[in-house]
């Protein structure tokens, strides 16, 4: 109960003012029953107690800067830099507040300062190598991505980055440009290296590759998503009978626009697992952007038969139905989606449209 520990904590901090831990435990108490205005006055009164307490600087920076104060934040975090020893996290956090403003020469200053004292901080070798590729150094980037990859060998994000950096540090001259496959294909051994090891951790965590499907389409869809279907590729070609490599690589073709290529790879998922309901209807879906809609409504039959009976799927097998002239079979769809969501209104909207 946090609110019976901030009445407790107030208490222990009354008769020990100077117990720094006791205004750290209370700043988090307050932070958690929502009185954020009041966190700096404890964290504060610790600092004035031990000036090296670089803990409860770190925390009082950063609730200032989530109440709108960045000034204040960065303030407080400088007053805490020494004249020789400066604390890793400290360098750490006002790299993080520049980054904020876009600052990302500050960035790369701070950080490097912060790593130079904590060689093992993963995060902080990271943000150093995204910093670089903001400043358009791509072999930097890929350096210090790498040397977070070593510590966080399971961050997809950080194997993403890299290969991406990689690929940036081997064009000539270093821009932004489409990815070539086939350039990819004759990758030099490191960047081949990276490339592996995202490949290792999208199998390990299939749901990073869908947060980059979930992205609206931007202008860097070709970088992210050709990296993302190289990796999966040379993934398939080690384990050729995962059929989630297929299906991924099939939604990835998808977001490129290789619409046949998405075809073929659904398909192969399929014969691995039949009974794959989300490739089933990920591939109903390509055949009716191709205007298969025979096809697609096979797919979506196999992909109820094999469990997904759900409102969606009768929906839209209904709609391919009417499609295809098949108007029995589009008002058996409608109705079992109404019977599957009694309240759905584009199911009722539809039968009353057959109806019509």
């Amino acid at each position: 109960e946090f609110p019976a520990a901030v009445e407790n904590l107030k208490l222990a901090c009354h008769y020990n003012p100077a117990g720094c831990e006791l205004a750290r435990f209370l700043a988090v108490a307050l932070f958690r029953t929502g009185q954020t205005e009041a966190v700096g006055g404890p964290l504060e009164r610790a600092i004035a107690s031990d000036r090296t307490d670089t803990r409860a600087r770190v925390m009082l920076a950063l609730s200032q800067w989530r109440t709108g104060q960045a000034a204040a934040a960065e303030l407080t975090l400088h007053q805490g830099l020494g004249a020789v020893d400066e604390p890793a996290a400290i360098n750490f956090h006002l790299g993080l507040l520049a980054a904020q403003a876009e600052q990302w020469g500050q960035v790369e200053q701070y950080l490097t300062k912060c790593v130079a004292v904590d060689e093992g901080n993963a995060q902080a070798w990271r943000y150093l190598g995204l910093a670089c590729g903001a400043q358009g150094k791509a072999e930097a980037a890929a350096a210090n991505l790498r040397r977070a990859q070593r510590l966080a060998p399971a961050d997809p994000h950080v194997a993403l980055e890299l290969a991406y950096a990689s690929a940036a540090a081997n064009a000539a001259p270093m821009t932004v440009r489409k990815l070539n496959l086939a350039e990819l294909t004759a990758a030099p051994a490191d960047m081949s290296e990276d490339l592996d090891r995202l490949a290792r951790a999208i199998m390990a965590e299939p749901e990073f590759i869908q947060a980059f499907l979930d992205l609206p389409a931007s202008p860097m869809d070709q970088q992210i998503f050709g990296v993302l279907s190289f990796s999966l590729k040379r993934a398939a070609a080690a384990r050729p009978t995962y059929a989630d490599l297929h299906y991924y690589i099939s939604r990835v073709n998808r977001r490129l626009g290789l619409i046949s290529q998405a075809i073929d790879s659904a398909e192969q998922a399929i014969a691995l697992n039949p009974k794959y309901v989300a490739a089933l209807i990920h591939a109903a879906g390509l055949y009716h952007q191709t205007a298969q809609r025979g096809a697609s409504a096979q797919r979506l039959r196999a992909a109820i038969a094999a469990g997904g009976d759900y409102p969606d799927v009768h929906l839209v097998l209904g709609h391919l139905y009417r499609e295809l002239g098949q108007t029995p079979e589009a008002r058996r769809s409608y109705e079992r989606a109404l019977r599957l969501k009694p309240h759905y209104a584009a199911a009722k909207e539809a039968l009353a449209a057959l109806a019509a």
